[in-house]
């Protein structure tokens, strides 16, 4: 799939263009600082511009378990970053799902941070996602919410529920 390949050459092709930005502007010293402080997200990487000051907003979610019930379990939690959020809007399994290229960067461009839980109830085969994101600007915010929303259209189809603010898919 597309986002395998664009994930699996991200460190050749955007690496060698953080690496080559850093040399440009300081030249192997800058390289060897480099290593001594290593960028903490994709954004940096993509962004070389912004490393190291643009440092992502810590994004610490509870834990929901006594939310949900008897039986869920945490079963991953970690960060998507500017360049998870990119491939899946821009590159989803499906082509069908797919933003326009243009649209797909310039929705994630604006992260600041995000993470995500997954929960598993084993005896009912269910799962549950809960992401959190924040974004640079409002305006950012508001970018995404309508590429994400955009997707999710196309993916899912119709909402089962929609206000202002929260559109929600039930899968079956």
């Amino acid at each position: 799939p597309a986002f395998l390949q664009e994930d699996l050459i991200f460190p050749y092709v955007r690496g060698i263009a953080f690496v080559t930005k850093l040399y440009e502007e300081g030249g192997y010293a800058a390289i060897d600082n480099a290593f001594l402080n290593l960028p903490v997200s994709t954004e940096q990487i993509m962004h070389p511009e912004r490393y190291p000051e643009d440092q992502p907003i810590k994004i610490e979610l509870d834990d929901f378990t006594s939310l949900l019930g008897d039986g869920w379990e945490e079963i991953d939690r970690n960060s998507m970053g500017e360049w998870y959020t990119y491939l899946m809007l821009g590159k989803p399994l499906s082509n069908d799902w797919a933003l326009e290229e243009d649209k797909a960067i310039s929705a994630a461009e604006g992260w600041g941070g995000d993470q995500y839980l997954v929960y598993h109830h084993f005896e009912n085969d269910e799962d549950v996602l809960i992401f959190l994101n924040e974004w640079d600007t409002q305006a950012d915010a508001d970018e995404y919410w309508l590429a994400f929303s955009d997707y999710a259209m196309k993916r899912w189809g119709n909402t089962t529920q929609k206000t202002n603010t929260k559109l929600t898919w039930v899968l079956e």
